[in-house]
């Protein structure tokens, strides 16, 4: 916002004072590499941080053979009994 002011009022002295015209343009200049630096550095945090997170393993999938799709994890003698009684 203050780079877009900077910028309309460099425009404004252009014709009057042009001295004054080209300090502000390259102020407002001055702050976009600022901005575009903390946009960088903003980037890189981020990956740092994405790179250090664990991978999320997804929770959804059964852990074990036995488990059924409503969660319940069978016992040994549940899926004997099952398995004798077919």
């Amino acid at each position: 916002m203050e780079q877009i002011t900077l910028e309309s009022e460099a425009k404004g002295w252009e014709n009057t004072n042009p001295s004054r015209s080209t300090a502000l343009r390259e102020k407002a200049e001055g702050l976009n590499e600022e901005i575009m630096a903390i946009a960088s550095n903003i980037n890189e945090c981020i990956s740092k941080a994405v790179n250090k997170e664990p991978t999320i393993i997804d929770g959804d999938e059964p852990k074990d053979e036995k488990e059924l799709e409503v969660g319940r994890v069978w016992t040994e003698q549940e899926l004997n009994a099952y398995v004798n009684s077919s």
